[in-house]
């Protein structure tokens, strides 16, 4: 799981994560969903479940269930795949259509909320 946690932030260039842990020592498969994925999570079958965000009842039962959790927070994980996956992908279609396209992944967005320790 630590290594699960540090590849994870590290591809989605994070410094934290929110972690729930499953009382398992090993982890054998992994699941993955951008965005909010808890409703996918009783068809995971996974010792492992990345995902944006869950309720907090979706994380008790998939810790119950023996699926330890990683939470990257919504946005944070829809960002990687939108840089890396999607916007390749249209700017390939695009340009085969019609040259004169271009396609821009945005270098300033980033999360709307940022956390505040007081």
């Amino acid at each position: 799981l630590d290594e699960a946690m540090k590849l994870t932030a590290q591809h989605l260039n994070l410094s934290s994560l929110r972690v729930a842990r499953a009382d398992k020592p090993l982890i054998s498969s992994i699941a993955v969903c951008a965005g909010s994925g808890g409703s996918l999570l009783a068809k995971a079958k996974a010792d492992l479940f990345i995902t944006g965000e869950m309720t907090h009842h979706q994380v008790l039962q998939a810790v119950e269930a023996g699926c330890s959790v990683i939470l990257t927070e919504h946005t944070n994980c829809e960002r990687g795949y939108l840089r890396h996956v999607f916007t390749p992908l249209l700017a390939k279609h695009l340009q085969a259509e019609d040259a004169r396209f271009s396609v821009f992944y945005s270098q300033t967005d980033a999360d709307p909320l940022s956390s505040i320790f007081l």
